[in-house]
């Protein structure tokens, strides 16, 4: 009995034994394990800040190779993923750019900033309701980003009247507004949504409020143009330009508009008086020239006609229009 006992006990201390052993071997291992995972992560970090660093220098296409080896090492990286995915949409490389800002997504805490990523790089492919989902997302978590706040509702905008949805583009191009947008043609946009809405007196406000900031922005004067050629309606823009006349306030560009909203509603005699007005204030500007010789051939005046088309050809040798008139004056 008791040799059987010494051999009982001999097997609990040799199970002990080995167990004791196993746990050494086994945290052994998992520290290992810990350790590598850490040095990993170390170089990880080390890759992405380095990649940071020359993304936007001369020195970008270094940054693929550091990124690619920063999610080698951690593949759950994401800022290592967003900062790839930007690389590659700067090299135009668009599905590559969205892979990457995918991973991004499902692995950065903030995800407001590869959203807006995402968006812009579904706008440069054209999939304009993919573009407006990843703005209303990226908008929804940070409607004031710190830097690009009015860029990002200007280009939201955008990708709303492409995708057809007039009414949100409206909206969001006056948020833009609100946060300071300045993109030069932010009243015309919001004029051509208007009037695709059918709200010409608001189309025709932002018109005439982006003519008087930029009169000598030839894409304004078209607008103007093309409303009352679409509606036919330029009594307001008439009753508008007149009050500003009367009070001394119009530049000779306004003068000269002026002069052809008469024109227009054929009033020859008016618009004469007034394109001679403009053209003695401003007597450079060559687009003037024209307006007053097409007022001449309307008048049936060839003599006076011929001699305004010539001088607008003088001053402006690149008029798209030299062809067609060069082949009047034959």
């Amino acid at each position: 009995m008791r040799q059987a006992r010494g051999k009982a006990e001999s097997r609990q201390f040799t199970s002990r034994l080995l167990l004791r052993i196993g746990i050494c071997i086994a945290g052994v291992v998992l520290f290992s394990q810990l350790t590598l995972l850490g040095i990993k992560q170390f170089l990880s970090e080390i890759y992405t800040y380095e990649s940071k660093l020359k993304i936007n220098t001369p020195a970008a296409y270094e940054a693929e190779p550091a990124l690619l080896k920063a999610i080698k090492y951690n593949p759950h990286n994401g800022y290592a993923h967003y900062f790839l995915g930007a690389f590659y949409q700067r090299q135009g490389r668009l599905d590559e750019a969205k892979r990457e800002l995918l991973r991004a997504l499902q692995t950065m805490a903030h995800p407001a900033t590869p959203l807006r990523l995402l968006a812009e790089n579904a706008y440069s492919r054209h999939a304009y309701d993919e573009a407006v989902r990843y703005f209303l997302s990226s908008l929804a978590m940070n409607p004031k980003p710190k830097h690009t706040a009015s860029l990002d509702w200007y280009l939201f905008a955008k990708a709303c009247a492409v995708a057809g949805n007039i009414p949100q583009a409206i909206t969001a191009l006056k948020t833009a507004q609100r946060y300071g947008a300045s993109q030069s043609d932010l009243h015309l946009v919001l004029g051509d949504y208007y009037l695709q809405l059918g709200n010409s007196a608001l189309a025709l406000f932002e018109y005439l409020t982006d003519y008087l900031r930029h009169p000598e922005d030839e894409a304004a004067f078209a607008r103007l143009i093309k409303f009352g050629e679409k509606t036919g309606d330029y009594t307001r823009a008439l009753a508008f330009f007149k009050r500003h006349y009367d009070a001394g306030q119009l530049l000779p560009d306004g003068v000269a508009f002026l002069g052809l909203l008469h024109y227009l509603r054929k009033d020859y005699s008016r618009a004469l008086e007034l394109l001679n007005e403009a053209i003695t204030r401003n007597p450079k500007e060559a687009r003037n020239y024209y307006l007053r010789g097409e007022v001449y051939r309307a008048l049936g005046n060839t003599e006076q006609m011929r001699e305004n088309y010539q001088t607008y050809l003088r001053l402006a040798p690149a008029a798209p229009e030299r062809v067609y008139i060069e082949q009047d004056l034959k």
